[in-house]
């Protein structure tokens, strides 16, 4: 019986997520991010991830916002979705290709260059150089190969009230959640959602979207 039933709240788990994604609206530049994503093997949120993070970036006010994994550019339009119009971009990732692809995406969708800083770099590298307290918002979407890592630079780089936001906090296929899981990522994420929901700095919620998606706020309000 009890089988029965978790099958049950999987299949209607599937069939609300299946029905979200399709509610979302996407545009056109988005929705051709998104099959060249798909295509090339780079990293791609869900219609109802990407929507998510517009609001989340909108609910900031973001005039600055650091992306880890700059993929296709999907997340990026997301981003630009919840911006000011005078906010800026700055997006990381270690891959040329990836920066090219979300380039196009960028420009289809008429954002001003000016406003999208495109950092071909390793992140581990590049965030230790970023401004401490400069940011609105902070997105990660490649957690790959220390996930504490950017919790660590997420906190010294939002201001107060700023938001972050891991996706694939769980792992492919949310390894994370199955305690059986002991490799060694899956372990790095686990304790990264508890370092996340252990610290007082942050108000957290995971959600099951995206391979696990991870919202901390940070407390406080800006001096």
């Amino acid at each position: 019986m009890t089988a029965r039933c978790d099958l049950r709240r999987f299949t209607i788990s599937a069939d609300i997520t299946s029905y979200s994604d399709a509610w979302q609206t996407q545009s056109e530049p988005q929705a051709a991010a998104r099959a060249r994503g798909s295509e090339s093997g780079a990293w791609v949120p869900s219609q109802t991830g990407a929507a998510l993070l517009t609001a989340l970036v909108a609910a900031t006010g973001a005039r600055a916002v650091v992306e880890v994994g700059t993929g296709a550019g999907v997340s990026g339009l997301a981003i630009f979705g919840g911006m000011n119009d005078d906010g800026i971009l700055t997006t990381i990732d270690a891959d040329g290709n990836h920066q090219s692809a979300a380039k196009a995406a960028l420009s289809a969708a008429g954002i001003d260059p000016g406003r999208a800083r495109l950092i071909t770099g390793v992140p581990s590298e590049v965030l230790p150089r970023l401004t401490d307290g400069a940011y609105d918002a902070v997105v990660i979407n490649d957690l790959a190969p220390e996930p504490g890592l950017y919790l660590e630079q997420a906190l010294r780089l939002l201001r107060a009230g700023g938001v972050v936001v891991f996706a694939g906090a769980l792992g492919e296929g949310s390894r994370a959640s199955d305690p059986a899981q002991r490799d060694p990522q899956a372990v790095a994420l686990r304790e990264l959602g508890d370092a996340a929901k252990a610290n007082e700095e942050l108000v957290t919620a995971l959600l099951p979207l995206d391979d696990g998606l991870l919202v901390a706020v940070k407390k406080g309000t800006e001096s």
